[in-house]
């Protein structure tokens, strides 16, 4: 005997069989957007200049996973 199922319609599944959001980190930022703001803080003491987002990101993480915010040249 063949097992007939039942086409899943196009609207949104109830809660129950949806998978859990992604919650919200707590108590700290997590590491990437910790480095996303100090990247952007050097960006802005850099007076703002294009093309040079990998160079501050890169720069953000090493100051960030050293433990040291020295200032930039």
């Amino acid at each position: 005997m063949a097992t007939v199922r039942k086409p899943q319609s196009a609207t949104a599944s109830p809660a129950s069989e949806r998978p859990p959001a992604a919650a919200p980190p707590t108590g700290s930022a997590s590491g990437q957007d910790r480095i996303a703001a100090r990247a952007y803080q050097i960006w802005l003491e850099s007076g703002r200049p294009e093309g040079h987002d990998l160079e501050h990101w890169l720069a953000a993480e090493r100051e960030l996973t050293s433990g040291s915010r020295s200032p930039r040249r």
